[in-house]
């Protein structure tokens, strides 16, 4: 494996990474590794108090980091967001789409309507525009793009029609990036994770009436790695996937689920 000082992956250490959806969960995991990697992070987030937080734990390790406090579904917001990332960190190399709602639960009869609009705004037009408002910088850098999905855009369930399109309406425009920005030697990829164990759970779990443990003991057994992920897991793959070892890795829809969406035989 090609690394560069100190063991880190090359191709993270001494650049610039930019995490959307940074101040929980997995975002914030991200934010984390590219940092354990060597990287400066810019943790953007419409929650700003979050933001700062996740930044100024990375900053206490003598690593660059800022919090940007961002709205992913305004055009305007991401462009802001990257003339600040860019004057404060150097240019964007990497940057990882990762915010996103869980939105309305239930049949589909009974969605509420503006719930389902800002859960499709949300994960798709807030994926779309950090890519435009980054993208220039990531070309510069022949950098990579990494959008969040989850199993969902594979797979789906019931009780979450909004959800499930807005993770299976990402994959087209990943594809298409992939070819748009080959010649920049930019590569452009998509993570689906399966159940992380992150805030997102419980708000299923109490949508369904379950504690967190009983949702893990009931919800795992589908899938052949019988547990949540934790977020550091999604984390790793993606920082792999975005480092020089992986320079073949393009256009790419990788689901790090545990075996989820991997058909099971009965026993």
């Amino acid at each position: 494996m090609t690394t560069s000082r100190g063991g880190r992956l090359s191709g993270i250490d001494g650049v610039c990474a930019v995490i959307t959806g940074a101040a929980n969960g997995i975002g914030a995991a991200h934010a984390d590794a590219f940092a354990s990697a060597g990287a400066s992070v810019a943790c953007l987030d419409i929650d700003k108090a979050g933001a700062r937080r996740v930044a100024d734990g990375i900053a206490r390790r003598r690593v660059q980091s800022i919090a940007i406090h961002a709205d992913v579904t305004s055009f305007q917001s991401m462009r802001e967001a990257a003339a600040t990332a860019r004057e404060t960190l150097g240019p964007c190399r990497h940057l990882i789409a990762n915010a996103g709602i869980i939105g309305p639960l239930g049949p589909t009869a009974d969605t509420d309507e503006n719930a389902r609009r800002r859960t499709l705004d949300v994960d798709v037009t807030g994926v779309t525009s950090p890519v435009k408002a980054f993208v220039t910088q990531v070309c510069d850098e022949s950098g990579t793009i990494m959008i969040a999905s989850l199993v969902s855009g594979l797979r789906g369930w019931s009780g979450s029609i909004a959800y499930h399109a807005s993770k299976h309406a990402v994959i087209g425009p990943m594809r298409s990036w992939a070819n748009d920005f080959a010649t920049h030697g930019v590569r452009v990829n998509a993570v689906y994770p399966g159940r992380v164990d992150t805030a997102m759970i419980d708000i299923q779990a109490e949508a369904n009436g379950l504690s967190h443990s009983e949702s893990e003991s009931l919800r795992a057994k589908d899938q052949l790695v019988e547990r949540f992920l934790a977020p550091q897991e999604v984390a790793d793959a993606v920082i792999w996937v975005s480092s020089d070892p992986a320079a073949m890795v393009n256009a790419v829809a990788l689901p790090v689920d545990g075996g989820l969406i991997e058909p099971t035989m009965p026993s």
